[in-house]
């Protein structure tokens, strides 16, 4: 299965298939007769939607899309500034002048 990109948080992963909860339909199709019930399960479960394995969220793009390549790259970005500005402060830091 393709890895998908999750508009919502961002992470990257195999979709989690989620399928409806039972009806009131297909409880009285198996209540009148087995076959409209078997029906109505098999036609919800062929429905079942893609989700985030994280947040749960349906809105999934393919991550080779661009959106998603632009989005990952912003992020991995936006990280590496956060550790070089990490590693600039610590080399700055005091080294234990006057420690005892």
């Amino acid at each position: 299965m393709d890895l998908l990109y999750c508009n919502r948080c961002g992470s990257v992963a195999a979709p989690k298939q989620v399928v409806r909860r039972i009806g009131v339909l297909e409880v009285l199709g198996y209540f009148f007769w087995i076959v409209p019930g078997l029906i109505m399960t098999l036609r919800r479960h062929r429905q079942g939607r893609a989700t985030c394995q994280v947040c749960g969220n349906g809105d999934l793009i393919p991550a080779t899309a661009p959106l998603a390549r632009e989005q990952l790259r912003a992020r991995a970005d936006r990280a590496n500034a956060a550790t070089e500005a990490r590693r600039a402060k610590l080399n700055t830091a005091p080294t234990g002048a006057g420690r005892r």
